[in-house]
C-alpha cells in the first residue's frame, strides 16, 4: 500500500526526454567499465544490475526493511494450509515468536559483500518504527493520502477507508494492483485509479496552499502535470 504522501505527479520528471539523457550519458562511459555503473554512471555500490555481483532488484527493498526495521514476517509464513505453497516452512503449533526470531538474519549480508550503514543489531520486531510513528495511532499526523488496490493482497495491511481524518484521506482502487495510481497511466488504466490520481493531486494542491499560507508566503497555485 501507498503510506505516503503520492506522488503520481512527480512521474512527470521522466519520460522520453530522461531516457534520451540516460543513452547519451551511458555511451559517453568508458566501454570497458560499462558493465560497472548503472543508466546514469554510478558508482557500482549503487549499480544492483551488475551481472557480476548477486544483487537484484529485491536487494534495494531488503536494504530498507534492515534499516527500517519493515519486517513482513507474512511472507514467512506458506504452506500452512491457506495457500498455494508446499511444503510448510513452519512446524504445527507455530508462535509469533518462532516467525520473527532470526527473521532478518540476512541483513548480515550486506556488510559482508562491502556495503555498510545498517543497523548492527535488526529490529526484528519493528519498535522503532512503533515509537517513531505511532504504530497503528496515526490520528495526529496530517497530509498523507493513503491508497490501496482491491487486488492487491497487500492492501490487507493498509489503512481503512474512509481514513482516520479529513486531513488523512484513503482510497481504495477498484481493479487496483499494487501501487497502480504511482504508475504512468495508460489507456487500459480502469476509471478508478484515474479518480483517485485527480483526487491525490487535489490534496496535494490543498496542502502545498495551506503551507504557503502558514508560512506567510505568498500563495502561488501549484502546476502538477499528470502523466
Amino acid at each position: 500500500p501507498s503510506s505516503s504522501p503520492s506522488s503520481s505527479s512527480s512521474s512527470s520528471s521522466s519520460g522520453p526526454s530522461a531516457a534520451t539523457s540516460s543513452s547519451a550519458q551511458e555511451a559517453a562511459v568508458d566501454p570497458a567499465r560499462r558493465g560497472d555503473v548503472g543508466a546514469f554512471g554510478e558508482s557500482r555500490v549503487c549499480n544492483i544490475a551488475d551481472e557480476e555481483t548477486k544483487w537484484d532488484a529485491m536487494s534495494g527493498w531488503n536494504a530498507l526493511c534492515c534499516n527500517d526495521g519493515i519486517n513482513a514476517v507474512n511472507t514467512a509464513a506458506q504452506g500452512l494450509g491457506h495457500d498455494l505453497y508446499w511444503p510448510p516452512t513452519l512446524p504445527r503449533n507455530y508462535s509469533m515468536e518462532d516467525v520473527v526470531k532470526g527473521s532478518l538474519n540476512f541483513c548480515s549480508s550486506f556488510a559482508q559483500e562491502g556495503l555498510y550503514g545498517l543497523p548492527a543489531v535488526p529490529d526484528e520486531w519493528g519498535r522503532w518504527n512503533t515509537a517513531n510513528y505511532g504504530g497503528k495511532r496515526i490520528s495526529s499526523h496530517s497530509n498523507i493520502f493513503f491508497s490501496n488496490g482491491n487486488l492487491d493482497p497487500w492492501t490487507a495491511a493498509g489503512v481503512p477507508a474512509p481514513g482516520p481524518t479529513e486531513s488523512l484521506p484513503v482510497a481504495l482502487i477498484s481493479l487496483g494492483g499494487h501501487h497502480l495510481d504511482l504508475f504512468f497511466s495508460t489507456p487500459d488504466d480502469p476509471p478508478s485509479v484515474k479518480d483517485v490520481r485527480s483526487r491525490e493531486v487535489d490534496f496535494i494542491q490543498k496542502w502545498v496552499l495551506e503551507g504557503q499560507e502558514r508560512l506567510g508566503a505568498t500563495p502561488a497555485q501549484p502546476q502538477m502535470v499528470m502523466v
